[in-house]
């Protein structure tokens, strides 16, 4: 092929690209080499407590969101709280008013019957 390719799926087909492959942590060799200069239980000990503390970071990463998110639903359950007692006492003012509304009531129909009936 000349390389000249007029649809460009085609050097796509013929060109593929090249990603860089990732680097490996460590090569063989040099993981033989630690575990015949360290010993096996050194070394298992190593990634052990390498994988505790994976676990521990990641476990308080997760603790801080759980933290941010319930501050807000407490948030929320707060204002919801306040709303419903200025309600309540909003309800309870009205209740009163309406209660001396009937004792008033009660007292002028009392003396209307006084009244009439003198």
């Amino acid at each position: 092929m000349d390389h000249h390719f007029p649809n460009p799926a085609d050097q796509r087909y013929y060109n593929y690209p090249t990603t860089p492959s990732p680097e490996p942590l460590m090569d063989v060799n040099t993981i033989v080499d630690l575990l015949n200069s360290f010993g096996v239980p050194v070394c298992l000990s190593v990634v052990l407590l390498w994988f505790c503390k994976y676990q521990f970071d990641w476990a308080r990463k997760e603790r801080e969101a759980y933290a941010i998110r319930e501050e807000e639903k407490d948030a929320k359950i707060i204002s919801m709280v306040e709303k419903s007692s200025d309600a309540l006492l909003s309800i309870k003012i009205a209740v009163e008013q309406l209660k001396q509304s009937v004792d008033q009531n009660s007292q002028v129909i009392r003396e209307l019957i006084m009244r009439k009936g003198q």
